[in-house]
């Protein structure tokens, strides 16, 4: 009995043997069989022409196919704008014996992804694809969701792809962006993500991303519960966590490719606006500004079948510092609401606390933006002692400023110490009331602005000079006054003639702006 079973263990041993020895000589006729067939799959898939070069088999240590180098887009057109140097295909062995090619997993090396923005959107270079060729690949994948697949497979012509995982290693991917002349890029990127078929369906229990920004920026994405439904054209994510500078930002939402319907609802805890800096590989005009404190965004969007979108949502700003050579914003702190929707945008606050300069203020706004006009109602601002009170419209395509201002009971001396803090200020005194009206161009405001101002300066003092007195001293050889008429000034107005400074107990003028020059 026991020499039957060992005979039979070895007999099994010696067929397994078998198998693979002829999996291992014949792997690679195997597999060649499936190449136009994975072509297929990936063209339908990119709506581009897709080419594998050769494939290579291996069953030790474990089942896998190479495919050394892949060209995708038009081989006509000048540069390609996918590189994929190589990748690799995990197989089944059982079923490849039976010229069935079971895919669960694939992992692309060092794939390169070159792409170009301009007046037309943005694309990937070198893919040749046109209208008609994404209309085919519709309806072919129109024509396959009314097949009926065997749930987790999908099978053509003895290929079964069940994968389990997707993985992308060292991936970069560049934009340029035609317009401004600016690159972009994302490199050491990579991709690890599990999946789970059924029919036209993917099902994404956790995805991984990682990679790094322009100018060497780390950043990560995890997500899980990402569904994409074939038959119905809809992504959904359940959660998408972008992770960078330090801060998180949480992502969910839903969106159907076909009829554009969708939602998407976006929070963080706060993001760090100290640590922005280091994007200033992306957006280089962080470099002019020191910034401190956080913002902690909550929107939510929805999308019509039209093109349509609204949404609204709110900023929650915590002691927020927004320094730059000309001005410095800090402590700024407060909650702005923010609605908007395809033709309009605005935003508010009833209680915005910040610091200009040093000087403490309280501001509330109004701002709209419809089409091309953007409209600031009833802003005003609590501080240096006083009031102002403001409404502005402003034409996007003519750069035009339509502007009124009002401000009562100001500190003048406060307004100039926070302007220059490094200063001694020439001027005090309440700036009892002005107003002035704008009219002018915002890419040259100096040279532009026109239109009406009245000033109303009481208990001042300019600083440093006595205009009074200097005039007073020069006046001399005037008939029947020996000296200089400073000399003959009554007793009671001595004593502001000799202060350093000029007192100015009560002013009032009225002029107007026009072409750089008052008149």
């Amino acid at each position: 009995m026991k020499k039957k079973i060992l005979i039979s263990l070895v007999a099994i041993l010696v067929v397994l043997v078998a198998v693979v020895i002829f999996a291992a000589s014949n792997a690679n006729t195997l597999i060649d069989q499936f190449k136009p067939e994975l072509e297929k799959i990936a063209s339908e898939a990119l709506g581009s022409s897709v080419k594998l070069g050769k494939l290579e088999a291996s069953v030790f240590p474990s089942t896998s196919i190479k495919v050394n180098g892949v060209v995708i887009g038009d081989s006509n057109l000048k540069g390609h704008g996918v590189t994929v140097p190589s990748a690799q295909l995990s197989v089944r062995l059982l079923p490849l014996l039976s010229k069935t090619l079971d895919i669960v997993e694939l992992r692309i090396d060092k794939p390169s992804i070159e792409m170009i923005k301009d007046s037309n959107g943005i694309r990937v270079v070198g893919l040749g694809h046109n209208e008609k060729d994404e209309q085919s690949a519709k309806s072919k994948a129109s024509a396959e969701a009314t097949k009926g697949t065997k749930a987790d497979v999908r099978k053509d012509n003895g290929l079964a792809i069940n994968l389990k995982k997707f993985q992308v290693n060292d991936a970069s991917v560049s934009l340029n962006e035609v317009s401004t002349g600016k690159n972009y890029s994302m490199t050491d990127v990579s991709v690890d993500a599990g999946l789970a078929l059924a029919g036209q369906s993917v099902h994404v229990p956790n995805l991984e991303v990682a990679g790094k920004l322009s100018g060497g920026t780390p950043f990560a994405i995890s997500g899980s519960e990402i569904n994409i439904a074939g038959d119905s054209a809809t992504i959904s994510a359940k959660n998408l966590d972008l992770k960078l500078i330090g801060s998180v930002i949480s992502v969910a939402g839903d969106f159907n490719s076909n009829t554009h319907v969708g939602s998407a609802q976006l929070k963080s805890p706060g993001i760090t606006l100290s640590r922005l800096n280091e994007l200033s590989g992306v957006a280089s005009e962080l470099k002019n500004f020191e910034l401190a404190g956080s913002i902690k965004p909550e929107l939510s969007m929805s999308f019509g079948s039209s093109g349509s979108y609204k949404g609204q949502g709110k900023l929650d700003l915590n002691g927020v510092d927004v320094k730059s050579k000309s001005a410095s914003l800090t402590s700024v702190s407060g909650t702005i609401p923010l609605k908007f929707d395809q033709g309009n945008q605005s935003a508010s606050s009833e209680g915005l606390s910040l610091s200009y300069g040093g000087s403490p203020l309280k501001l509330q706004f109004q701002v709209t933006r419809s089409g091309d006009d953007i409209k600031v109602d009833s802003a005003v601002v609590d501080g240096f002692g006083g009031k102002i009170k403001s409404n502005a419209a402003y034409k996007v395509s003519q750069k035009s400023i339509l502007a009124d201002l009002l401000a009562t009971d100001l500190d003048v001396g406060q307004i100039l110490a926070a302007l220059s803090p490094d200063k001694p200020s020439p001027l005090s005194g309440t700036l009892q009331k002005a107003e002035i009206k704008i009219d002018a161009n915002s890419d040259n405001i100096s040279q532009t602005v026109t239109g009406p101002l009245s000033v109303h300066l009481v208990k001042g003092l300019l600083k440093g000079v006595n205009v009074a007195a200097d005039v007073l001293k020069k006046c001399q050889n005037i008939p029947f006054i020996s000296g200089a008429l400073y000399g003959v000034v009554p007793v009671q107005f001595k004593g502001d003639l000799e202060s350093p400074d000029t007192p100015i107990k009560n002013m009032a003028m009225e002029c107007r702006a026009s072409g750089g020059g008052m008149d």
